[in-house]
C-alpha cells in the first residue's frame, strides 16, 4: 500500500504523517467535511479506490498489517497450529472497523465504490480534495 498526503496541510497545522492506521484515521476525521482546495466545498479526509478489486486489497493492508503485527507466524484468517478462524478475534473485528470508519471518509461514502476508480481518486487528491491518498501497486 502506498499512502501519499497533503504536506502543505500538515505542515500548516504542524502535525506529523501518521505512523498508524489509528493516527490516519484521526487525520483524516480532522480533514473531512472541510473546504481543503478552497472552493468552498467539502472535502475528504482520505481518497482510495474501493472497487472490488482494490477495497480488498486495501481491506487486506489493513488487517494483515494488524492481525500479523509480530510477524507472519501469527497467521492471517486461522491459526496456524490449530487451523482455528481469526476472524472473531479482536484484531480482525478492529481491522474492519477501521476499514469501515476510512471509508465513511472517503468518496466512497458519497458515490458508492466504483467513484473514477483508482485514476479518479488520483485526480481528486491532485485537485486538493483530500488530505490523504491510499492506493495499491
Amino acid at each position: 500500500m502506498v499512502l501519499y498526503a497533503r504536506q502543505d496541510l500538515l505542515t500548516r497545522d504542524s502535525l506529523e504523517l501518521p505512523d498508524t492506521w489509528e493516527e490516519l484515521l484521526a487525520l483524516a476525521t480532522r480533514y473531512n467535511g472541510t473546504d481543503l482546495n478552497n472552493d468552498t466545498q467539502p472535502d475528504f479526509g482520505i481518497c482510495w479506490p474501493a472497487d472490488e478489486f482494490n477495497l480488498a486489497k486495501l481491506a487486506m493492508a489493513i488487517h494483515a498489517s494488524i492481525m500479523q503485527s509480530t510477524g507472519v507466524a501469527q497467521g492471517l484468517f486461522f491459526n496456524l497450529r490449530t487451523g482455528e478462524p481469526l476472524l472473531e478475534q479482536q484484531g480482525a473485528a478492529h481491522s474492519f472497523a477501521l476499514l469501515e470508519q476510512l471509508l465513511a471518509l472517503s468518496p466512497f461514502a458519497a458515490y458508492g465504490p466504483n467513484h473514477a476508480a483508482f485514476d479518479g481518486h488520483a485526480l481528486d487528491f491532485k485537485q486538493g480534495r483530500c488530505a490523504f491518498l491510499a492506493g495499491t501497486q
